[in-house]
């Protein structure tokens, strides 16, 4: 990257990751990459993260994903659970070694967590939609609106001659806090609240494709970086008054450093060691 040489860095990436404009801007860089640089002893350190995504995105933008030979057919067949991060990186490399991969996913659109979870301000869908593309351009299939374990089952898919299936359906149950007034009206689970602010209604399934008024006032329980996407999104919908509640103290907090000062930024309150005690 000082040569001048963006591609060759952008391969370089590539040579251990196959989603570098991904990481480059979602992994916790601080306490990574980042957070091991030896300029960091003494000074900032370097923006591993930031140059990441730059290099990944100036090769896609100018040559696209770079196509690996591809071997001949193996003729063995793959199903893959779960279009997520797990899902597509699986899906890649076995394509690559020439076998037949077909991916089963939930949602109406491939991508899991990166498109129903990550808000667009951090990562632009546009992102995925390339990538899937990519994928498509080295044999993956992709099946959609499709529950594996309801719509069809592991045993059904052993029964079409699929020789393996890998499991990437992610950790989709939500965890409750178990306190009176859980259940009321205007309270959501962070991924319902994520996936209907953020994506269009066409993209999501029919049960939840009414769009939510934040209303005036929202808080957010919790001090993850889930959380701060909630907060983030909440006041690009329009609330004028969002609020993080965290049991614990700020020093305490699991997020990122930098999506807290993002939200401090954008003008999101914090109220410390302070959690319901119903709704």
């Amino acid at each position: 990257l000082e040569a001048g040489d963006f591609i060759g860095a952008a391969n370089k990436f590539r040579e251990t990751s196959p989603m570098p404009e991904m990481c480059g801007r979602l992994c916790p860089q601080e306490h990574l990459c980042e957070g091991s640089c030896v300029v960091g002893k003494k000074a900032i350190p370097v923006a591993i993260g930031r140059l990441e995504a730059f290099v990944a995105d100036y090769q896609r933008q100018r040559e696209g994903f770079p196509m690996p030979p591809m071997p001949s057919p193996t003729g063995q067949r793959v199903a893959v659970v779960g279009s997520g991060p797990a899902g597509l990186v699986v899906a890649e490399e076995l394509a690559k070694q020439g076998h037949s991969v077909t991916v089963y996913e939930s949602w109406p659109l491939p991508g899991g967590i990166l498109r129903y979870g990550i808000p667009s301000f951090k990562m632009d869908k546009a992102i995925v939609d390339e990538k899937i593309k990519f994928l498509e351009k080295l044999g993956v299939r992709f099946i959609c609106n499709t529950t594996v374990g309801d719509s069809v089952t592991v045993d059904d898919l052993f029964a079409a001659g699929f020789e393996a299936v890998f499991l990437g359906h992610g950790a989709g149950q939500p965890v409750k806090m178990g306190i009176p007034g859980e259940d009321l009206k205007g309270i959501y689970q962070a991924t319902e609240f994520l996936v209907r602010c953020n994506l269009p209604p066409e993209h999501l399934p029919p049960s939840m494709r009414e769009p939510i008024d934040v209303g005036k006032r929202v808080v957010v329980v919790g001090g993850g970086d889930t959380a701060m996407d909630c907060l983030r999104t909440a006041m690009r919908m329009g609330a004028p008054n969002v609020c993080c509640l965290y049991r614990r103290s700020e020093a305490e907090m699991p997020g990122s450093r930098k999506e807290k000062r993002n939200s401090d930024e954008e003008g999101v309150q914090f109220t410390y060691l302070a959690a319901p005690v119903s709704f």
